[in-house]
This record gives structure tokens, sequence and C-alpha cells, in this order.
């Protein structure tokens, strides 16, 4: 499988970095109580550009591919004709109000089980591919608590804390 399009190389012996337009018309709704994102609840960033998959028996185009929730905690891409090629999850998020950003990084980026059929490979379902990552001005409301947090875990509901982290072992070893 061989993808074309804007891509760019940082660095010799780093992977290659493809480079998309988002549509500054299209937005990702979330909810982030106190800035801590808590997931998803609607919108979808559109593409404008023209990635392609090579693969052995043909090639896919993600020309004006949109990304949507497809959990709270998992995107979507879908191609122009509406299917799901891959899922995007264990998403890394950051609020940064000063800044007025938004930052999603280390997104395990994800073979759909269409596209593992597509692909005549039925086992690469779930297979891990790559990463992506994304980063956006935003519009923060002039009401919004903005103390600055990461991701989950949510370790305090309010009442009690609803996380149990536990210390199993710790071990060293001298060679």
């Amino acid at each position: 499988m061989t993808i074309r399009g804007s891509q760019t190389r940082l660095e010799p012996g780093r992977p290659t970095e493809y480079r998309v337009s988002i549509s500054p018309q299209s937005h990702l709704e979330f909810w982030a109580p106190g800035a801590a994102f808590d997931g998803f609840i609607g919108g979808r960033l559109e593409h404008r550009g023209n990635l392609m998959i090579d693969y052995p028996d043909g090639t896919i185009s993600l020309r004006n591919f949109t990304l949507e929730p497809a959990t709270a905690s998992t995107l979507r891409l879908i191609n122009a004709q509406g299917k799901t090629l891959f899922y995007l999850d264990f998403i890394h998020t950051m609020l940064n109000p000063v800044r007025a950003e938004f930052t999603m990084s280390g997104m395990d980026i994800r073979i759909s089980d269409y596209l593992a059929v597509l692909l005549n490979e039925p086992a690469a379902e779930g297979m891990v591919i790559g990463q992506a990552s994304t980063s956006t001005t935003m519009d923060f409301p002039a009401t919004a608590n903005t103390i600055g947090s990461c991701t989950t875990p949510n370790w305090h509901d309010g009442v009690n804390f609803i996380n149990d982290v536990e210390l199993f072992v710790i071990s060293k070893t001298d060679q």
C-alpha cells in the first residue's frame, strides 16, 4: 500500500509526513468541562485535497474526505462515497486557552473493516498503520472555566474519586 499526496519528509530517518488542508468552514464539537477534553459530540472536519492510496488491485481516493466522531473518543475518516476507511483513536488532546488552540496528537490510524475487505486483507482490520496530529485555533466561550488539564482519566466526579490507581510492583535489575 502506497500513499500519494502532499508529503514532506521532516528529516532523514524519520517517517514520511502527509499534510492536508481542512476547510475553515468545518468544525468539531466536543465537551470539555474545566478545559479537560471529555469527548466529541458532533461536527466534522472536511479535507480539501487529493490523497490517494495505491494497493495491488487499484487505487483508493481520499479526495475530499471527512473526519467525524465515531464515538466520544474516536474519529472516523470517511471518503467522498461515505465509506469509513480508517478510525483514529487513542487521541491525546490539549486545550490551550491562552493561545486559543486545540491540539489532537498521537492519534492511532487504524484500518476499518471496509478497507480491510477492499484490500483483500480481512486480518488487517484494526491494524495501526500510522499516527495523526492536528492543531487548530478555536473559540473559547467568555464564560468558560479554562483552568487547563490533561485529558482523561477524570480522577474525581465532584463527590468521589472514580478511578483507583495502585502501584503493584517496582523492580530493578542490575546487570
